[in-house]
């Protein structure tokens, strides 16, 4: 985010964690914060159209929260509540922030959208299948 605000460009941007949100955004010139909870479709609605409002549109998404809650237990040990967890921010909440900035996007006519994903299955996950495809790369 630093480096678009320092080429110019102006950035909303949302997290639960409100306090240290607030305090990025006054360091940062032409960057606004607003309380963003990607399992929530209304936080997420909310977020977008209060993001357009402040920005006079919106001419970008980068989709690039995540959590992992899996404490290095291997892929057998999770629960079900915390699979749930994992992908109702993960995946479902980049699925609900894509569509509802969809007709921002579109209408700014150059609209993109940046989903950005952790290497964690690749270089933590405790798998012993892809422990053994680690092995293999070069």
């Amino acid at each position: 985010m630093r480096a678009l605000v320092d080429q110019g460009a102006h950035v909303a941007f949302g997290d639960v964690l409100r306090d240290e949100g607030e305090a990025l955004a006054a360091e940062l010139d032409n960057a606004y914060f607003f309380p963003l909870d990607l399992t929530d479709p209304h936080s997420i609605t909310q977020f977008v159209e209060q993001s357009a409002a402040k920005l006079g549109g919106i001419d970008g998404l980068v989709n690039n929260a995540a959590i992992t809650h899996s404490g290095g237990k291997h892929a057998d040990e999770l629960t079900p509540e915390t699979w749930d967890a994992v992908m109702n921010v993960n995946v479902r909440g980049a699925w609900l922030a894509s569509g509802a900035c969809l007709p921002h996007l579109k209408a700014s006519g150059r609209g993109a959208i940046v989903n950005i994903a952790s290497d964690t299955a690749v270089g933590h996950a405790q798998t012993p299948r892809l422990r053994r495809e680690q092995g293999r790369r070069v």
